[in-house]
């Protein structure tokens, strides 16, 4: 967890700071190192220092917070620090926050920053997004799979990461002779 904060300002010498936020709306508290709903009192401990690198560069550089293990897509927003300390009213330093991909541990790519979720029950759409159908190929590589052939209609059952739960199921027909035809996976 290094540098992965950076903001290039339009002026030298500036004390900058960042905020991080997450895509739930919960802003990091770097006392209390937890994710927490906004406050207005704890303005001040969201403030992640951004150091001007090297010195009269305009390139202000911090950490992302390495206590934060969840990985996902966060928000990070510069501000220009007006006082002697961090203020609501402090100056926002642009009008986008910056992005950035967190795996838990490291940066990462923001498309791949949370490509593998809980799936809900059932199968892709065939108008899902690629890290939808991507996950779902996850899925069937690595999970649970039980094929069950004792009834009268056969079915092949993909599981979740847990191996319990019954993430979707497909009939299975049979020729009789030496072909199985696995049908559309649907819902369990």
């Amino acid at each position: 967890m290094s540098s992965e904060l950076q903001f290039r300002n339009t002026v030298t010498g500036d004390t900058v700071y960042s905020i991080v936020q997450a895509l739930d709306a919960t802003w990091a508290n770097m006392t209390s190192s937890a994710l927490e709903s906004f406050l207005v009192a704890n303005w001040t401990k969201y403030k992640i220092a951004l150091t001007e690198t090297p010195a009269g560069s305009y390139l202000y550089i911090g950490d992302f917070p390495g206590w934060i293990t969840t990985p996902g897509t966060y928000f990070f927003l510069p501000f220009k620090q007006l006082g002697g300390s961090a203020a609501i009213t402090d100056d926002v330093l642009v009008q986008e926050p910056g992005v950035i991909g967190w795996d838990g541990t490291k940066e990462v790519p923001v498309a791949w920053s949370s490509v593998m979720a809980d799936l809900t029950a059932g199968a892709p759409s065939s108008t899902c997004t690629a890290l939808t159908a991507i996950n779902y190929i996850f899925e069937a590589w690595r999970n649970r799979t039980v094929t069950d052939i004792s009834g009268a209609t056969k079915y092949v059952t993909l599981y979740k990461d847990d191996g319990v739960t019954s993430l979707t199921k497909a009939i299975i027909a049979d020729n009789g002779i030496d072909t199985f035809t696995k049908g559309i996976y649907a819902a369990p």
